[in-house]
């Protein structure tokens, strides 16, 4: 489950909020960049009306969700206050601690401040598998894989390659995922600013010159009144706490529903296989990330296609898929689009099967380039 600015809209029912308290009970470790979630929510209760609806509370009294949100301090234990603080490791033992003595707890969430920037692959995978161990040892509980927030560097920079890393693996693993880097890659609108140098604080480089120069959640606040709520958004303006909160209900409902269903983590018979590969003229560079995605049968697989014009190609690109089997649906985000010399454009694709699908799937993403 990878949950991203695809879903950083509210788009929540009542029945789907209901199910929600009705079901989780969540554990939260962050500081300040993660704080954007739990602000965004409670500027969101206010913003609903009050009441009960979106509200939330470590008790999970007065008909509201259960929620601990741990600002620091994970659990009052004094060991560790995010994934990367006081090192990259104390989380783990301090979430070990909390869930003995917290066994209806079946929602483990930890957010990162910024130490993405500064890991190794090493060091990355060091939390993958420490996330893995966890869930090894409480199948009971769901685990909240992050990335970490955009620093305004280069998609080429330690912070996005450390978060790709993360964001490749979820995916390949059929792992829950709550893509902060991605969430403030966009607006509300859908437009892309993730190859713009775009910071935490939604700051970006409009025209290329190297300085970050516009900030697309103040122009779509300005552009839209009515349609955003002002909450605390530590680092960050409001905006990128709102769609930050409305992406976390999400995931809450669809996690709710995976408990609600009995669905057990994903099991070899249950499981389907895609592998893509790419074929592309030399002056257009096209990356698809994974390259291999394991699901659940009846579930999509969502891939993420980067095509970059090189500097002498310029006009039309056109994408298809060989390979797709009886049951099988594949859906771009854009098909066929126009691209400058040097312009990136990212594409989504969802593969989506029936439950008769099965086993190992080999595609072959076709691109096609008509220079103008």
């Amino acid at each position: 489950m990878i949950i991203d600015h695809r879903h950083s809209k509210l788009d929540v029912a009542d029945a789907e909020i209901t199910m929600v308290r009705e079901t989780l009970h969540i554990a939260y470790g962050h500081t300040s960049h993660g704080s954007q979630i739990t602000e965004g929510m409670r500027g969101l209760v206010t913003w609903s009306g009050g009441g009960s609806k979106y509200n939330f509370n470590s008790l999970g009294t007065g008909w509201i969700l259960q929620l601990y949100d741990y600002y620091t301090d994970f659990g009052h234990l004094g060991m560790a206050n995010d994934l990367g603080n006081p090192n990259r490791t104390a989380w783990e033992s301090a979430t070990r601690i909390f869930l003995t003595s917290h066994p209806t707890i079946n929602v483990i969430m930890w957010s990162w401040c910024g130490q993405v920037a500064n890991l190794t692959a090493a060091e990355v995978t060091t939390y993958l598998n420490l996330m893995e161990g966890l869930e090894r040892d409480f199948p009971g509980v769901h685990f909240v894989y992050f990335t970490d927030y955009t620093n305004g560097t280069s998609l080429t920079s330690n912070m996005a390659v450390r978060n790709k890393q993360i964001r490749d693996y979820c995916i390949a693993n059929n792992k829950i995922l709550y893509d902060f880097s991605d969430i403030e890659s966009y607006d509300p609108d859908g437009n892309y600013f993730g190859n713009k140098l775009v910071n935490d604080g939604c700051y970006y480089d409009s025209n290329g010159d190297g300085t970050l120069d516009a900030n697309w959640a103040l122009s779509w606040q300005s552009a839209h009144p009515g349609e955003w709520f002002s909450c605390t958004a530590a680092h960050t303006q409001p905006l990128n706490a709102n769609m930050k909160a409305y992406a976390a209900w999400r995931m809450f409902v669809e996690l709710a529903k995976i408990i609600d269903s009995g669905e057990t983590p994903m099991t070899i018979e249950k499981q389907l296989t895609f592998s893509l590969e790419v074929l592309a003229p030399a002056n257009i560079f096209c990356e698809v990330s994974p390259i291999s995605l394991s699901v659940r049968k009846g579930h999509p697989a969502n891939f993420q296609i980067t095509i970059q014009s090189l500097e002498d190609f310029a006009g039309l690109v056109g994408m298809s898929l060989s390979g797709l089997g009886a049951g099988m649906l594949a859906t771009f985000g854009e098909s066929s689009f126009a691209l400058v010399a040097g312009a990136t454009k990212v594409v989504p694709l969802a593969i989506t099967t029936d439950d008769a699908t099965v086993g190992a799937v080999q595609l072959q993403l076709n691109i096609i380039g008509q220079e103008s």
